[in-house]
């Protein structure tokens, strides 16, 4: 008898998803087959601890786990990142994170501890889990037949019929490889990870006389955030866990460091002696409890969702990069998205339209997340132009992508969601504007590294209402309406950033900053004036974003020398 979902894969995609179907559709026959038995190792089995706000939604309020979450794992202080010249010491370098811990939570988390515990919930709720197989090929059909072995056993493999199967088994990408559906993403980029068993802390790397240092630090809870040391081309994540393990790791750029600097224990050290003396010294002498080095880890993939009823989720599909911790975004939105295509089929309306809407969706994303971090950490080493990113990734996270999440707009049928799909589009283009325009920046543009501290969110600006705004329960048309408003901001702020990069590229640079970034700007002239007023009218002619941005970032303002008015006729000559 055909089960009505086989989930090949038991990792934190395939086990969240499996809930999620069962409850939705509670007479659903669901199967999870997994290669590794119980107990999974606490701390060191697998990377991906960190969450976002979207993330932290999917697991505490849809899954309904935020009790648990608080008991067993640690609400994040946010994302929490040090940059500057990267041999300086700790307390020289530019912070930029949150004053206060966030309203909103998301979670740092013990990929171990929350599997073993989710393995045990699906068996609650009646999912049949085959801990111990694997699956050894599947054949698309109607139904679909999964041919499963025991791995510790010589028995004959069994075959399965599911009317849909799910591929959740990672960077095997079972489904991508047989079907052909992978794609390359150009700029590739690697990691290598490890994990201590003692709680390491930023605080720890800064001597107690640098008391101003301390003191910011008014809550003491800054090792709760994922915190970043970041250089030109790379960025080393530090990750407090409830076992009381620390989680570190590093991701670059294979344009700006080799792969083999940094692919072995030795030479992980010898490379953190030379780019993060701090860390190095922390880490004398401390054992490591495991070590990964994972070479190009990028790859993208053509389809996700089918009418055939099978779907691609978590690392099966697509994975673009760990910067800002958006693996369990990605995870939940794949997950959502498949469990109401697996509705509809068990209730007999399977919308072919529908999977192609949403499938579409969801590459359309991740493109909007791959031009946000391929090649983004290559701003990482001029503190000012990252100040002014992580506002702009921000702002777009939290106008767009979270809002649509939260307010459930995937659920829509294909026609209302149609407009959320082309505001997509509109966000889309306006980072493919704001990226090229922070890479020439950092590139061509002298920047000010004197930037001691940056609270993202500034507190009482749009970037804090904004991430307020998602404790409200909004409709879609209500959601939708935000978003208007939200992307007019957002025109705004782009403008804004390319007139910071001009004033940083003075009139010897002007024309080759703004061939760079390469696209035909249209300038407001009130921005102009405002350039040029006095104190008390240039506040007037500013708009709410851009002055709140200043608030957060520092002002734009002239300096003695040309204005913008003048650095831009010099551009366009």
């Amino acid at each position: 008898m055909p089960h009505d979902v086989v989930i090949c894969g038991g990792g934190l995609a395939g086990l969240t998803l499996a809930l999620q179907v069962r409850r939705r559709c509670p007479s659903a026959s669901v199967v999870v087959i997994e290669r590794v038995r119980r107990p999974l190792p606490e701390a060191c089995h697998k990377v991906g601890e960190s969450t976002v706000e979207i993330g932290g939604r999917y697991l505490g309020k849809i899954l309904g786990f935020h009790d648990y979450l608080r008991s067993e794992h640690f609400i994040k202080n946010g994302l929490r990142f040090f940059a500057g010249h990267p041999s300086s010491p700790i307390a020289e370098r530019s912070e930029m994170g949150p004053r206060e811990s966030p309203t909103v939570p998301a979670y740092q988390l013990d990929r171990g501890r929350l599997e073993n515990d989710l393995r045990a919930r699906c068996e609650e709720e009646g999912i049949e889990l085959r801990e111990g197989w694997g699956v050894r090929d599947v054949t698309l059909g109607e139904p679909h037949v999964v041919e499963v072995v025991q791995t510790r056993s010589d028995a004959p493999p069994e075959k399965l019929e599911a009317r849909w199967v799910i591929d959740a088994t990672g960077r095997r990408r079972l489904l991508a490889k047989k079907l052909g559906l992978h794609r390359d993403i150009p700029r590739q980029a690697s990691s290598a990870w490890f994990r201590v068993g003692e709680r390491v802390k930023i605080d720890q790397m800064v001597p107690e006389g640098e008391a101003g240092w301390h003191d910011r630090d008014i809550d003491k809870n800054r090792w709760l955030s994922t915190v970043h040391l970041c250089g030109t081309g790379y960025w080393i994540w530090m990750i407090a866990l409830k076992t009381g393990h620390t989680s570190i790791g590093l991701v670059a750029e294979n344009a700006d460091h080799a792969f083999t600097d940094y692919s072995t224990e030795a030479s992980i050290r010898a490379w953190l002696r030379e780019h993060e003396p701090a860390l190095a010294a922390r880490l004398e002498g401390v054992e490591l409890e495991d070590f990964v080095a994972m070479k190009d880890y990028r790859y993208d993939a053509t389809r996700v969702l089918s009418k055939d009823r099978w779907a691609l989720v978590g690392e099966s599909g697509l994975f673009i990069d760990p910067m800002y911790s958006p693996g369990t975004d990605l995870i939940a939105l794949a997950n959502c998205f498949t469990t109401e295509l697996v509705a509809d089929d068990l209730g007999g309306a399977l919308d072919p339209e529908r999977v192609d809407a949403l499938d579409a969706f969801y590459r359309d994303w991740a493109t909007l997340l791959a031009r946000t971090m391929v090649l983004g950490s290559r701003v990482f080493g001029a503190p000012e132009v990252l100040g002014a990113k992580l506002h702009w990734d921000f702002f777009y996270y939290w106008a767009f992508m979270c809002p649509y999440f939260f307010a459930g707009t995937w659920t829509l049928p294909a026609k209302e969601h149609e407009r959320f799909h082309a505001m997509l589009h509109r966000f889309t283009e306006l980072n493919e504007r704001a990226q090229r325009t922070l890479q020439a920046w950092a590139e061509l543009a002298p920047s000010d590294p004197t930037l001691p501290f940056v609270g993202l969110p500034a507190i009482a600006t749009t970037l804090s209402d904004l991430h307020l705004a998602l404790k409200m329960d909004r409709s879609a048309d209500e959601t939708y309406a935000a978003m208007e408003s939200t992307v007019a901001w957002g025109e705004e702020l782009v403008v804004e950033l390319m007139l910071r990069g001009l004033r940083r590229a003075g009139p010897e640079r002007a024309a080759e900053y703004v061939r760079a970034i390469g696209v035909d700007w249209s300038l407001p002239e009130t921005r102009f004036d405002a350039d040029e007023a006095t104190p008390r009218d240039r506040r007037k002619l500013l708009g709410k974003a851009i002055r709140d941005m200043e608030r957060s970032i520092g002002k734009n303002a002239a300096d003695g020398g040309p204005t913008l008015r003048e650095l831009w006729q010099v551009a366009r000559r």
